[in-house]
């Protein structure tokens, strides 16, 4: 089958809210810059081309969130067989798992791409009925950590440490309510 993707085509990726403009092509995989500024990678079969749609529509500057403020819970036990039923979502916040390139960054444009990607990932997972996340933010200083517990406070969700064995101190897992 030949490749019908250029450089500088819309894209969307089969099973997932992402789009973007293609940045690169390598064999059969293709890079592309998503509209959260954001570079993926999937495989040509994973995705198709997006036509008769305005690039404005698809690379707008504004990008909007639920900011609905709601009460969240204390840390509340979970049993093994809701997790093992529950749809989940990892999701990696250190800054080189988000961009290529972040060393032209300073602190605060780092923290705040990190933030973006989590309200990002958050939003996706309401679209797709996801119920559970875990956030790996590290330890650090505990600046991602304290500013992502404040964005997820405007989210309905219940907010719990994760796994000490599985993720050591640095992750936060969050379970969506109704």
């Amino acid at each position: 089958m030949k490749n019908q993707f250029n450089i500088g085509d819309l894209v969307s990726v089969v099973d997932e809210d992402l789009s973007g403009k293609i940045i690169e092509i390598k064999e059969d995989q293709i890079s592309f810059r998503c509209t959260d500024d954001f570079v993926y990678t999937y495989s040509i079969n994973e995705l198709v081309q997006k036509k008769n749609l305005p690039e404005q529509l698809l690379f707008q500057e504004e990008h909007k969130f639920r900011v609905d403020k709601v009460e969240v819970k204390k840390k509340t036990p979970v049993s093994r067989k809701m997790l093992k039923k529950t749809p989940s979502l990892e999701v990696d916040l250190h800054i080189e798992k988000i961009i290529e390139t972040y060393r032209q960054l300073d602190n605060y444009q780092i923290l705040e791409k990190q933030l973006d990607f989590a309200k990002y990932k958050i939003e996706f997972a309401l679209r797709k009925n996801i119920k559970r996340i875990v956030f790996i933010h590290g330890v650090g200083t505990g600046v991602l950590k304290y500013e992502l517990l404040r964005v997820l406070k405007n989210y309905p969700v219940e907010i719990n440490e994760a796994s000490y064995a599985q993720y050591g101190e640095g992750a936060t897992e969050i379970f969506f309510i109704k």
